[in-house]
């Protein structure tokens, strides 16, 4: 299978990861994840996808093609398929969006030929936050496939639209010719991100509990006076990184008592004693950042298009979703 999108940032390599999970609840045979193409656009040496693909358990197709150059190129694809063929076990492919990513069409053209040389189905994602007026793009996907595209999975969905996707949406797709796969809606686990990626967000560091740094963020609270106790106001979200002037402990103390993932700490300030020894009693790391609260809330404009694929528990809750027999009956049964 290969795995593809209308643009970066649209879930694909966690929907990889999902999809394995998914497809081996539903057979014995093993199955192996890669990612063909890696778009060297910012000068890596190295592909993080893979390391955090084998750091979720997956055995991992090393064989990849590094794009190096933007312009009008052609990509040769078969020895990389041959490579790719010889592997005994099902392969799910982590492929790069179809659209224009600053390599012409050559990418496109390369997916096409790959997919094609393997007769492997496609699956397309469709981001609703950001794709709605671009999914017709699968269109001409479809027609260049000849009977390999299998649909597409919604991800993404918000709340307040999934009744307009399950009565427009869902319907333009499929009178379009597109099968809808699955429909993923919008989660704050699912968006979720590191400390580790928080505090380079606020450029920030983390000064104590270094430990507990790859836990997930999933709501964002600032540290305000409110009256009488804070804790009622930190208790109306779980799992949050709670942004609070480093000068205010007393506000730091309320956010302690409550199901906190981290503090963030503003203003060039480090924690007081007594802060470091609670928080060090309830496992909650402290970022701290020369930033003031106002430009800390600003630098994390947009943070849940930037989490992490490579936590167990984002796999798993998506692959809840991918069950549906549209989306196995066109994969190969070993």
């Amino acid at each position: 299978m290969y795995v593809t999108s209308l643009g970066a940032g649209r879930g694909n390599s966690l929907i990889t990861a999902a999809l394995v999970t998914a497809m081996r609840s539903r057979k014995a045979s093993q199955i192996s994840v890669a990612k063909p193409f890696r778009l060297n656009l910012s000068g890596l040496e190295k592909d993080d996808d893979l390391d955090n693909l084998q750091a979720l358990g997956f055995p991992v197709v090393l064989e990849q093609v590094v794009l190096e150059n933007e312009g009008e190129f052609t990509i040769d694809t078969s020895e990389l398929a041959k490579k790719i063929a010889s592997h005994s076990d099902s392969v799910v492919m982590d492929g790069v969006p179809i659209k224009n990513v600053g390599y012409g069409d050559a990418i496109r053209d390369a997916s096409l030929s790959l997919v094609k040389s393997l007769r492997v189905p496609v699956v397309g994602v469709i981001d609703v936050g950001r794709d709605a007026d671009t999914w017709f793009d699968y269109q001409g996907l479809n027609n260049d496939l000849e009977g390999l595209f299998l649909g597409v999975i919604l991800n993404r969905v918000p709340r307040y639209r999934g009744h307009w996707v399950r009565s427009e949406f869902t319907p333009m797709l499929e009178s379009a010719g597109i099968k809808v796969l699955a429909v993923v809606p919008e989660s704050r686990k699912l968006a979720g991100i590191s400390i580790t990626q928080l505090a380079s967000l606020v450029n920030g560091e983390v000064t104590h509990g270094q430990q507990y740094q790859e836990r997930l963020v999933e709501h964002l609270m600032l540290g305000v006076n409110v009256m009488d106790s804070s804790i009622p106001y930190y208790q109306q979200r779980e799992n949050k990184a709670v942004i609070v002037r480093g000068d205010r402990p007393d506000l730091q103390m309320g956010a302690l008592a409550t199901n906190t993932s981290c503090l963030v700490l503003t203003g060039d300030k480090l924690p007081v004693q007594y802060i470091e020894y609670e928080a060090d009693k309830a496992e909650v790391p402290i970022i701290c950042t020369a930033n003031a609260t106002a430009q800390v809330t600003s630098l994390l404009g947009g943070w849940t298009h930037l989490g992490g694929f490579a936590y167990q528990s984002k796999v798993e809750e998506i692959s809840a979703f991918l069950t549906d027999d549209r989306l196995f009956s066109g994969l190969p049964t070993s």
